[in-house]
């Protein structure tokens, strides 16, 4: 097989082809985005497969593989490969399909440069092989991102399935069974202890009406459907004011309430984890929320605090909160935005479209 030029020039492939057609692949060849190669198979005196020889390959292998042509040209595939997972299951369907005469197709994955690849191999005669890979990285990557957020959705509903099982069982269900247990002997008092019963049994059916609202309230505000995410925003604070004596310092334009509903869920839930995030870490007595609209209509939504902070080097990997608020703005068209600096607090900032 003769070699492409790199530098451009044209030398012809297959002897009597028209020279336009040539050049036209070879331009191909030299340019295109995909890494291309061609591997010879090679045998013993018996026929038996002993090795893959990596014969020629495109500008784009060098690029991916951060390897210089000299490092991989004419040289066995194992030794300039090497570490690479199932690489002899890759150069055993190089040799099925020299044998078979037919292509085969399969997912790769490139350590070196933590980089994916979508594989099609097919036969070229003379026990070569064509190896086209395309990159697939990013397309793996948000796969990756879409089954760890699933993983850690499914925790965090189990997680709140548990905190309202707590609740019913800790506060509703003892309430209950205290005003059963009361009621059974009702029939046994005297109509001054039935007074007090009855009265103690208001009491307990008072608070108990309560904790299922409360429970009802927080699975679904109704000020969040009804009135709007403004209306639902100054709810949490006073909620966090009587459950945390936490002062939320609230601010919210009018004109920033989003068009859907899908958006205005997202952005009542994204307040509450960061407000709770707050509550966890920084260790302050007030939270500063501002909801506001931009230029080009865009909401901002800023959560800002002057706690603990902790040292912004974009590095740090995410929790489920902030991972999942990250990953839902995205999909919504938006960003989020961390600023952050040790012993002055932190800023989470949302950007997302109004409509």
């Amino acid at each position: 097989m003769k070699k492409l030029h790199h530098d451009g020039a044209k030398e012809p492939l297959v002897p009597g082809a028209k020279t336009d057609f040539l050049f036209l692949h070879q331009a191909l060849f030299l340019h295109m985005a995909e890494t291309f190669g061609v591997v010879e198979v090679l045998y013993d005196e018996h026929g038996d497969w002993k090795d893959c020889i990596l014969r020629e390959a495109n500008p784009a292998f060098e690029r991916v593989t951060g390897l210089s042509r000299d490092q991989f040209i004419d040289r066995s595939v194992r030794e300039f490969m090497q570490g690479t997972p199932d690489l002899e299951a890759y150069l055993n369907l190089y040799v099925q399909v020299d044998r078979s005469g037919k292509p085969a197709h399969f997912d790769a994955s490139y350590p070196p440069q933590n980089r994916y690849f979508r594989v099609s191999s097919f036969p070229l005669g003379a026990h070569q092989v064509g190896v086209l890979s395309i990159d697939i990285t990013e397309q793996v990557l948000a796969q990756q991102k879409l089954r760890e957020l699933s993983a850690q959705l499914v925790r965090a509903e189990e997680k709140e399935r548990a905190r309202i099982a707590d609740i019913l069982h800790d506060d509703l269900q003892q309430i209950l069974v205290a005003a059963q247990y009361a009621v059974s002997g009702l029939e046994t008092l005297s109509p001054e202890e039935h007074a007090r019963a009855s009265r103690r049994l208001t009491v307990m059916l008072t608070k108990a009406i309560e904790t299922s609202r409360l429970v009802a309230t927080a699975l679904r505000p109704p000020a969040l459907y009804d009135l709007g995410v403004g209306a639902a925003l100054f709810w949490l604070a006073g909620e966090m004011k009587q459950q945390h004596n936490l002062i939320v310092d609230l601010q919210v334009a009018a004109a920033a309430e989003p068009a859907s509903l899908d958006a205005r869920i997202f952005i009542f839930q994204a307040v509450r984890e960061l407000i709770l995030n707050v509550i966890k870490h920084a260790g302050v007595s007030i939270v500063h929320v501002r909801m506001a609209l931009e230029a080009h209509d865009l909401i901002l939504i800023e959560v800002c605090d002057e706690g603990a902070g902790f040292a912004d080097s974009g590095k740090q990997p995410l929790g489920f909160g902030l991972f999942s608020i990250r990953e839902r703005v995205g999909l919504l068209g938006g960003r989020l935005d961390i600023r952050s600096t040790v012993g002055k607090g932190t800023c989470v900032s949302l950007t997302l479209p109004k409509k």
